[in-house]
């Protein structure tokens, strides 16, 4: 199916301005781009220079090396939660920011530290007793485990065996 919408916004400022006559105000109204945008599409056509187009050399010039990125990453993973953006920034003499996209364009990411409560005697107690047992019973105990999902299917298999709805079937 056809849509207006797939068609490149400055072939149809094109299409606009030479086929429908349409005044810049109009255009602009129409492909939602501001009028200065349209201004400055209108006068290099009038130049006879290709507007669809992207020049070189738009946009900011990246200030920090590939190696440096390297840096950056290698030492972010290296350190982990000890790596801050504010410290990776100062040392490898680049901004914080500089720094942070560089790890996030990289796939590295920060989270907040989760506070975990602390354990009073008796739980610390428990754990190293349950810790010691399963060592010492070489983890039977977690084949000797029945899980939640487990009881449910076996208690549904009671079900169907005492009031005769057929075999219980996994």
């Amino acid at each position: 199916m056809f849509s207006v919408t797939n068609i490149d916004v400055k072939i149809r400022c094109l299409v606009l301005l030479q086929d429908a006559h349409f005044p810049r105000a109009n255009i602009a109204w129409t492909l939602n781009k501001p009028e200065r945008t349209i201004k400055d599409w209108m006068t290099k056509i009038q130049k006879g220079i290709d507007f669809t187009k992207v020049e070189e050399g738009r946009g900011k010039t990246r200030k920090i090396s590939k190696e440096t990125e390297d840096k950056i990453v290698r030492t972010a993973q290296r350190r982990g939660s000890n790596s801050s953006k504010n410290t990776l920034g100062r040392q490898y003499n680049v901004s914080n920011g500089s720094a942070y996209k560089v790890l996030q364009e990289r796939g590295c990411t920060y989270s907040k530290l989760k506070k975990v409560p602390e354990l009073d005697d008796d739980v610390k107690y428990d754990r190293i007793k349950y810790c010691k047992d399963m060592l010492k019973r070489r983890a039977k105990p977690i084949e000797e485990t029945f899980y939640g999902d487990e009881w449910e299917s076996a208690s549904m298999i009671e079900f169907h065996q005492r009031d005769g709805l057929g075999r219980g079937r996994m």
